[in-house]
């Protein structure tokens, strides 16, 4: 592997253990290859991994979208030659292969940006968590209002409430008091709270390594 894109050993651990907690088993021994390697044409990879061209391909095609391996053409000219030198409609066959490689700068780019989608999606989560609703405390009504339904809902100045206006009938509208549903509310902050730490969780060990790859 040429100096020019050899991977140091903190940046390729940190390719390893990204790879191995979010990809499939084919994805994985796909990027070993290219990590050892440094670059591999995808005969290489079907070579080495015995499966054929049409799976590979869809291996660093997905790999590619998802920004973790670069390729570059390369032209060859035909190696064995079946026709007469003298014929003059002899011409040596050019033919094209993709090598595929990591630009890791531009892997550690993408993985931060990934990341920091990812807690960004979290915090506004977090924030639509906290849009509490009312709900209709009529056993024959039940209705539930979210927060953006309220701007729409007649207020009762005097009791300080919400009036329910759900149809009960074609004639008939319910006209209770709203309360807030604490109960549920607590539970689906709860909810969140545990999905938010685990997601956190199973990032830090990354969001680690990242950090020590700018060191």
């Amino acid at each position: 592997m040429s100096k020019k894109y050899k991977i140091p050993e903190s940046i390729s651990f940190l390719i390893k253990t990204t790879i191995r907690a979010f990809y499939s088993d084919s994805h994985i021994v796909a990027i070993d290859i290219i990590l050892k390697s440094g670059y591999a044409s995808e005969f290489t990879l079907a070579k080495e991994m015995r499966i054929g061209l049409e799976k590979i391909r869809m291996i660093t095609n997905s790999l590619h979208i998802e920004k973790f391996i670069k390729f570059e053409d390369r032209l060859f000219k035909q190696l064995k030659i079946t026709k007469n030198k003298k014929d003059k409609n002899f011409y040596r066959k050019i033919y094209k292969l993709k090598y595929w490689y990591i630009d890791y700068n531009f892997l550690i780019f993408n993985l931060k940006e990934k990341i920091k989608n990812i807690l960004l999606n979290q915090k506004a989560e977090k924030k639509s968590g906290q849009n509490f609703f009312l709900i209709c405390p009529r056993k024959i009504c039940k209705k539930k209002f979210f927060l953006v339904d309220l701007p729409g809902l007649t207020f009762n100045n005097n009791s300080g409430k919400f009036i329910c206006d759900n149809f009960l009938n074609l004639k008939v509208i319910c006209g209770a008091q709203l309360e807030e549903n604490n109960k549920e509310k607590d539970i689906n902050t709860q909810e969140l709270k545990k999905e938010r730490e685990k997601t956190i969780n199973e990032l830090k060990p990354l969001i680690n390594l990242l950090f020590l790859s700018n060191n």
